[in-house]
């Protein structure tokens, strides 16, 4: 899979820093070809998906916490993504604490996270308030079960957000692009409201009037997988175990809209930061196209 983190870290403006040179990529699907001493649950020959490093390539080492199995014969592209749906179940369950029956604003939502965000608020019992910059990714919103819609280039955020409320706002606002939008969506916010930032991914770093919190007794909540699997890993893991379990029971559906060749990955950053990607864009080597069949009647 291809994500927006990729792009930032072969800028060298991710704000973790990785020595160079680095092999991009920050998840796959494969077959396991090797198994570590002491490794228990998996077998030379299954079919897994990995969170790591280094995955755009034809190879890659996984620690056994970051793998699960997948149905042997399901096809990779469409294997759940642990670093998008993990992500959004991670913030939304365990750091915004998301309640049935509350609203959940969703920004970026039409992406590869935040189209998971939409499948993980539905699946969690809220309304789902999708935002998007055109209504071309609003219609993708809309197939993904979002049950109000904003164009926040055309519209008013937070007013558009209190009008669909009846005035009592969001309760929380899953934030993973920052920049100017951030602010309004804080306004947004409900009595008791909770934003978590993910991340920038429009640009700047916002900066927030603090008085904005005090006066609702609102929160802005932080949500980085990476460092939750470093300081939490038994976390991390029962995470892990519930997307399988969602994924098992067909409660979630990964949106992918663009298949394209390793060769070729150039095409996938260009359309993730000219903004123009819907859901997930997928690369693929030879061994893949041998084992399933070309991608050029695929999507």
């Amino acid at each position: 899979g291809v994500d927006f983190v990729q792009t930032l870290l072969m800028q060298n403006k991710y704000q973790l820093k990785t020595e160079l040179p680095i092999t991009l990529g920050g998840e796959a699907t494969g077959i396991v070809v090797e198994v570590g001493t002491g490794v228990e649950g998996f077998e030379v020959g299954d079919l897994v998906h990995g969170a790591g490093a280094g995955c755009f390539s034809e190879y890659v080492q996984f620690p056994a916490f970051g793998v699960i199995k997948l149905d042997p014969d399901s096809d990779p592209v469409y294997a759940p993504s642990l670093y998008s749906y993990v992500t959004s179940l991670h913030a939304l369950k365990y750091r915004a604490k998301l309640q049935q029956g509350e609203t959940l604003l969703v920004l970026g939502a039409s992406g590869g996270i935040g189209s998971t965000a939409i499948q993980i608020g539905k699946i969690l019992g809220a309304t789902v308030i999708a935002a998007a910059s055109n209504e071309e990714k609003l219609k993708t919103c809309e197939k993904l079960g979002a049950d109000y819609l904003i164009n926040y280039e055309k519209e008013n955020l937070k007013l558009r957000v209190r009008e669909i409320t009846n005035n009592d706002g969001a309760n929380v606002v899953f934030d993973p692009v920052g920049d100017r939008f951030t602010e309004p969506a804080i306004r947004a916010l409900s009595w008791r409201g909770r934003l978590v930032t993910l991340g920038f991914a429009a640009g700047e770093i916002p900066k927030i009037p603090i008085n904005l919190l005090l006066l609702k007794e609102a929160s802005i909540v932080g949500a980085a997988l990476r460092e939750a699997n470093m300081n939490d890993p038994f976390g991390s893991l029962r995470e892990r175990d519930e997307l399988v379990e969602l994924h098992s029971k067909g409660l979630i559906h990964p949106l992918v809209s663009k298949i394209i060749r390793m060769q070729d990955a150039p095409e996938a950053f260009e359309l993730i930061q000219k903004r123009r990607a819907h859901g997930k864009i997928v690369l693929i080597t030879e061994a893949y196209e041998k084992k399933y069949g070309s991608t050029l009647s695929r999507l």
